[in-house]
């Protein structure tokens, strides 16, 4: 099992991860932003394409990592 040292993309979003500050602009932080919500939809599509669907995705079952993809977590299988 895969440690997740960053925690969850809830926290990254209250830590404001993805909002401009003084390391990065505007459009790097909403690039960032776009790169996270396309693995997760990368990942829904793999599931989508095995009849699977996640049933409860919100952000706190979403597992940063420092390097890609995004993990999902909490599976609700339906």
């Amino acid at each position: 099992m895969e440690v997740a040292e960053k925690g969850t993309l809830s926290r990254a979003l209250a830590r404001g991860i993805f909002a401009p500050s003084e390391r990065w602009s505007l459009r790097v932080a909403r690039r960032a932003l776009v790169r996270t919500l396309a693995e997760v939809a990368r990942a829904l599509l793999h599931l989508h394409s095995r009849g699977l669907v996640h049933g409860d995705l919100k952000p706190r079952y979403g597992i940063a990592r420092p390097v890609a993809p995004v993990l999902l977590a909490d599976w609700l299988c339906v």
